[in-house]
This record gives structure tokens, sequence and C-alpha cells, in this order.
């Protein structure tokens, strides 16, 4: 068991920085993600904004919910990312 100090254990690990390649594949699934939300004819406030729950089932195609789904879970992962690695949130 390796012993680690309080000092080493405080510090932030931002993993994009460390395994670039993995966070890039996860820009380009977010890329397509919002092509494909584009392509569905979603707007980007929609996209943004919508809760994928069974009440938008009834207004949105197959497409559309697939491509809100994929938004959603492209963005979750970049929020997971974040939080994880403990990166600061950037001025506006």
């Amino acid at each position: 068991m390796t012993i680690t100090s309080a000092s080493s254990r405080d510090k932030k690990v931002f993993i994009d920085k460390f395994d670039p390649e993995a966070f890039r594949a996860l820009a380009r699934t977010a890329q397509a993600a919002g092509a494909a939300a584009a392509r569905a004819g979603l707007p980007v406030t929609l996209v943004e904004l919508v809760n994928p729950a069974a009440a938008a089932r009834a207004d949105l195609t197959d497409e559309q919910i697939s491509a809100v789904l994929w938004v959603a879970i492209s963005i979750n992962a970049f929020n997971r990312v974040s939080i994880m690695s403990g990166h600061p949130v950037k001025e506006a």
C-alpha cells in the first residue's frame, strides 16, 4: 500500500490533461451528439434545456429522442469529468 501525503491527496487531478486522447474522444462524442440533434431539427435551446422524461416522448420523434438522449449523456459525461477532476469554474 502506498502512503500518500495529505498535500498530495488534496491536489486536484485534471484527468483531461493526463489522458488527452480520452478527453478528445469524449469531445468528438459531444460534437456527434450535437450534430445528431441538429439533423433531427432540434433547436439548440431545447437541446440545452430538455429533460428527457416520458413527457417529452409524446412530442418528439424517435430520431429527436435519440439525439436528445445522446446530448444529455455527453453533457453528463463532461460534467463528471469536471467534477471528478475538480476543475475550477470558468468565468463568463
